[in-house]
């Protein structure tokens, strides 16, 4: 499929839920198109369901309602995402699954929250904030100034908690103001940590079939897996 703004412009899609260490928990390759009739797996029902006319649901919500399927106790987990999946729409629905979850939005899909604009708090100081919480569907929305200003949402943090971080100002070093949501999602962003481990142990295997670059994919899947595993049982 073609990816705009990716340095390869074409490619395999993945869809990946993984632990907050980088452990790949469960993954979803995305296909243009799926059968008809037969068998369907966890891919083929998230195709079928991404081009359902009956579903008035985006393709991001669907990517992650299928990727959590394979919960069995959602209460015991927290699920944290990027602005790619992020939405009101799918926070409410995953707070009525007893889902909690956290993640950096887009202006857009934010319900139309009465928060300050970007630009306007651009220009105020760095570190300033400001938050709503809608008490009806128990979802807080906040909004940091950093570099650039981040925007998120939350089905279960308090975005009253407030912690410190340094950032460089034009007089020096500075601590200023963070939401105590960011730093969790910073330090729980399992995904990125992945994809760090596997450009670091990256296999130069060629090959000219098609499958070829999901084979060595999986195949370096099973390196990262296999090397977080022990860990959980380690003393």
């Amino acid at each position: 499929m073609y990816m705009k703004g990716k340095p390869v412009k074409f490619g395999y899609k993945l869809w990946i839920l993984s632990f907050f260490d980088g452990y790949p928990f469960y993954i979803i390759p995305y296909q243009a198109a799926q059968k008809e009739n037969g068998s369907e797996d966890s891919s083929e029902r998230l195709n079928k369901d991404m081009k359902s006319k009956k579903e008035k649901k985006t393709l991001s919500q669907t990517v992650v309602e299928n990727l959590l399927s394979v919960v069995e106790i959602p209460a015991k987990h927290k699920i944290y995402m990027d602005n790619f999946f992020t939405s009101y729409d799918l926070f409410v629905s995953l707070r009525v699954k007893h889902f909690f979850a956290t993640g950096t939005v887009r202006e857009n899909r934010m319900a139309k929250c009465p928060l300050k604009s970007s630009k306007t708090l651009g220009k105020m100081d760095r570190g300033t904030s400001d938050r709503k919480f809608d008490t009806k569907k128990e979802i807080a929305a906040v909004r940091w100034n950093d570099n650039p200003v981040v925007s998120l949402i939350t089905n279960f943090e308090d975005t009253r908690c407030f912690t410190k971080v340094e950032r460089r100002m034009k007089d020096g070093k500075q601590k200023v103001d963070v939401p105590s949501c960011v730093v969790s999602y910073n330090k729980y962003n399992g995904d990125d940590l992945f994809d760090n481990h596997m450009e670091t142990y990256f296999s130069s295997i060629q090959g000219k079939k098609w499958y070829w670059p999901l084979f060595v994919n999986a195949f370096e899947t099973s390196l990262v897996a296999a090397w977080k595993l022990p860990k959980f049982f380690a003393p």
